[in-house]
């Protein structure tokens, strides 16, 4: 790269759209929206949606359906083009943005906003007279936003063409680090517009011999190989191809034909196409900038499910969000701060409509935390309905810095409905006996315990584990007077390093596996599991439910956990 290529190429960036500081391109867009949003009706996703719902036939063709089909991947696509009324075209275009929204939590879209954003901007900086209304640099802007680098050359702007006996038509390339550094795009323009070009090859127009044509690709590499580590390292490949030629005099005169500079080159040029025709293929559909939904907290969540006393099913999460470097800045014995946080979940269908949530604050001085050995803010969830497929979505909030981090999955809600044995999930908590513990962890009472959620990500073999799970259905599958239950401790799934002490919750001690009267339908177990004896390391707790007159009628639940001294 020289000097003089990197001037031109942000010159052109300064005439093209005024850009007044190139290195951070995305700053500069959104910091400029306010002066073109007007030019566009559609600026709210309250505007695009009513827009959608009460457009025409060609108005939903030629002002929504073109730009969003560029949003899909091929699965989509192919789902898309099975559908055969516009209505029901509208019904996925809204459910699309439904389900990609990064969290529902918050009031706005953000996704959907960046979206706007953008087309709002293509629509004005590269338009094009046909559907979707901007060329082939607005649909690359649409589906990932702005470059990290932007090169463009113009032919009238370059000082050394004077006496060339070739054209180069102007030309872009464009590449996104926030994906892949060597991703880089190339475009040429075509009559009022820009089209994608495999090949830079592409930009000269006039035909010229093989060998001037390699070097005048050569040199169009030369002056963008700054935005691309791999165009960088083509640069200086040819310029290597280009000195050991020059110093080969010793080599035969067909050698020197079949190793020349102008194939090296070539094969270079069809490497490097093909180097980045393979990264294109990995690229997201899609990337956004988040506009609110940014992620700065971290936090670790445990989901357990149990039967609901209508029938329905329970669902409690549990949220870890670390003091140290996440929530606070200090974390030690005299740290002033006091910790402002909020939990919150929300529950949607798979038609994306919300059908639980449930909130919880928290005030955690950090001279408690520290003091009694708790490094994280801890949250407790629960959530009641029916059981279905849907999707979760959590988020964690420090109230002071007004800061989020936020999680969005998938959620199978369990069935426990029915006449045949079940066991619920394996939940972990720990005894609260210290009052300060008291005052800043969730705590419930369960068989006289005073119990909070387990508040560590790893299993300290110096804190006891108190157990929880349910069974159901003993009476009306058919069990006797009594049903066994068994626990197995084993590593990495290998049967061998056993529970070496097992208390129940009146610290009797018992064996691994022990028999319990039948008292109801349902039947809850609370122990207390002492891991001292255990070894560090990743470890799985399996129990069985067995009636012990038919041991074909079973059932199993596990839980992994990594023990840690």
């Amino acid at each position: 790269m020289t000097l003089r290529s990197l001037w031109v190429g942000w010159m052109v960036w300064f005439l093209a759209v005024g850009l007044a500081g190139a290195s951070d391109v995305s700053a500069w867009l959104f910091a400029g929206l306010q002066e073109y949003t007007d030019l566009d009706s559609v600026q709210t996703p309250w505007q695009y949606l009513h827009g959608l719902r009460q457009a025409d036939e060609k108005n939903f063709t030629e002002q929504f359906e073109a730009e969003f089909r560029l949003l899909l991947d091929e699965k989509q696509q192919a789902a898309y083009d099975t559908i055969a009324t516009i209505t029901e075209k509208k019904a996925f275009i809204e459910h699309y943005w439904k389900s990609t929204n990064p969290n529902p939590i918050l009031p706005q879209n953000d996704w959907l906003l960046d979206f706007l954003r953008r087309r709002a901007f293509v629509r004005k900086y590269f338009p094009a007279f046909k559907p979707p209304y901007f060329d082939d640099r607005g649909k690359f802007y649409l589906k990932y936003g702005p470059p990290t680098h932007r090169y463009e050359y113009y032919p009238e702007l370059d000082a050394n063409r004077v006496s060339r006996n070739y054209t180069i038509l102007p030309n872009e390339s464009w590449s996104y680090w926030n994906i892949d550094r060597n991703i880089v795009v190339h475009f040429v323009q075509q009559g009022s517009i820009f089209r994608e070009a495999e090949s830079l090859i592409e930009a000269i127009v006039i035909p010229v011999g093989r060998e001037a044509r390699a070097y005048v690709w050569a040199e169009l590499v030369e002056r963008r190989a700054w935005i691309s580590p791999m165009l960088e390292q083509v640069q200086v490949e040819i310029l290597w191809q280009v000195e050991a030629q020059e110093h080969a005099s010793e080599r035969s005169l067909l050698r020197k034909l079949l190793m020349s500079p102008v194939e090296e080159i070539y094969k270079l040029q069809r490497d490097v196409e093909w180097r980045m025709d393979n990264i294109r293929e990995e690229m997201p559909v899609t990337a956004y900038d988040p506009v609110r939904a940014i992620n700065k907290l971290d936090f670790y969540n445990r989901i357990a499910q149990f039967r609901a006393p209508d029938g329905g099913t329970r669902v409690e999460v549990v949220l870890l969000a670390p003091f140290r470097k996440n929530l606070a800045g200090e974390y030690w014995m005299e740290a002033p701060d006091t910790v402002d946080v909020e939990f919150r979940g929300l529950l949607q269908n798979e038609h994306f409509e919300d059908v639980a949530e449930d909130a919880m604050t928290t005030n955690v001085p950090l001279q408690v935390a520290a003091a009694t050995r708790l490094s994280h803010a801890v949250g407790e969830l629960v959530f009641a309905l029916a059981p279905q497929q849907g999707s979760l979505t959590l988020q964690v909030k420090n109230r002071r810095k007004d800061e989020i981090g936020f999680l969005r999955q998938e959620l199978q809600v369990r069935d426990f409905r029915g006449d045949t044995l079940q066991v619920s999930d394996v939940r972990f908590f720990a005894e609260v006996k210290d009052p300060k513990q008291a005052r800043i962890l969730p705590t419930r009472t369960q068989d006289g315990l005073q119990l909070a959620p387990y508040p560590y990500i790893e299993v300290k073999r110096s804190t006891p584990i108190v157990c929880y799970f349910e069974v159901y259905n003993l009476q009306t599958a058919g069990f006797g007077q009594e049903y066994e239950i068994s626990y197995t401790l084993s590593r990495d799934k290998t049967p061998g390093n056993f529970l070496k002490r097992l208390f129940g919750s009146g610290g009797k001690s018992v064996s691994v596996a022990y028999q319990q009267p039948v008292q109801g339908n349902v039947a809850t177990e609370t122990i207390i599991l002492d891991l001292r004896q255990v070894s560090p390391g990743t470890h799985r707790l399996e129990i069985t439910v067995t009636d012990p007159r038919d041991r074909t009628k079973t059932v199993k639940t596990w839980r992994e956990f990594k023990i840690v001294d």
